[in-house]
């Protein structure tokens, strides 16, 4: 193996030619990774919770937890819009970071509803809402990548702003 600097990927020689061989980091692996991430994870959001709230609205509303003690309605409100408005969001890649608010509602429900219940009884959802969290924290983090909405729609502001032509 070849050495590589701090910076680059470690390089293999490919046993029958001299054409190097990467496989390391790669920023197109990253973006696809990005965009399966936000796609698994807001379409699985959407179709078990986000779904259910808009078509069942006014009888969620009768018996909606109220974790926060602002209302079973305007719970269920802040819900519906964290679980069926951001998580296509999320999906779509646009306003990634405004989909942060599912990571607030699906921690608070799991805070304040669940109590934290990740094994034993009563924990039915302990890992699936970890696994959002965790989700939903990574995109945080990283961002949506170049697959999304976001960035696509930052380029265009960008070669609008410095009047560059955009292929």
């Amino acid at each position: 193996m070849q050495q590589s600097s701090a910076i680059d990927p470690p390089v293999e020689k490919a046993a029958s030619s001299e054409v190097p061989a990467i496989r390391a980091y790669s920023p197109d692996r990253l973006d696809w990774g990005l965009l399966c991430l936000r796609v698994w994870f807001g379409m699985s959001l959407f179709l078990k919770h986000g779904r259910e709230k808009p078509t069942n609205f006014e009888r969620m509303s009768q018996h909606f937890p109220n974790p926060l003690h602002i209302g079973p309605v305007p719970s269920l409100i802040f819900a519906l819009i964290s679980d069926a408005i951001c998580s296509i969001l999320v999906v779509l890649g646009l306003g990634t970071l405004g989909g942060f608010a599912g990571f607030i509602n699906i921690f608070a429900a799991w805070s304040f509803v669940h109590h934290f219940q990740f094994f034993g009884r009563g924990a039915d959802h302990g890992e699936a809402v970890v696994l959002y969290l965790g989700a939903f924290l990574a995109l945080a983090i990283i961002g949506p990548g170049r697959l999304s909405l976001d960035y696509i729609w930052k380029i265009g502001k960008f070669a609008q702003k410095h009047s560059v032509s955009v292929p």
